[in-house]
């Protein structure tokens, strides 16, 4: 965590990592405090990291991508490739 957001950092990111063509904005990320009350959260790449906040959010504890039964997702790596469903934390919600 760095202050107010959450910085995910990923490996084998095959160049970096991307949107897809026509896609202008992250989407997918949801963070959560202590209390494990996800809500939507904002995103964007910056190197090989993806930096998630809400602005409800000072103290984030939690994140995690792509995690619903139907969910719109668009991060990809440098080849293309989609990023895989992913949490923070290891709840069994």
């Amino acid at each position: 965590m760095e202050g107010e957001r959450i910085v995910l950092h990923f490996d084998h990111t095959d160049g970096g990592l991307a949107l897809p063509v026509g896609s202008e904005q992250l989407i997918g990320f949801q963070i959560a405090a202590e209390d494990g009350n996800f809500l939507k959260a904002e995103a964007s790449i910056v190197g090989n990291t993806a930096q998630v906040w809400h602005p409800e959010i000072t103290k984030p504890a939690k994140a995690r991508y792509a995690w619903t039964n139907y969910t719109e997702a668009n991060l990809v790596n440098g080849l293309g490739l989609p990023a895989g469903t992913f949490r923070t934390d290891a709840s069994r919600e």
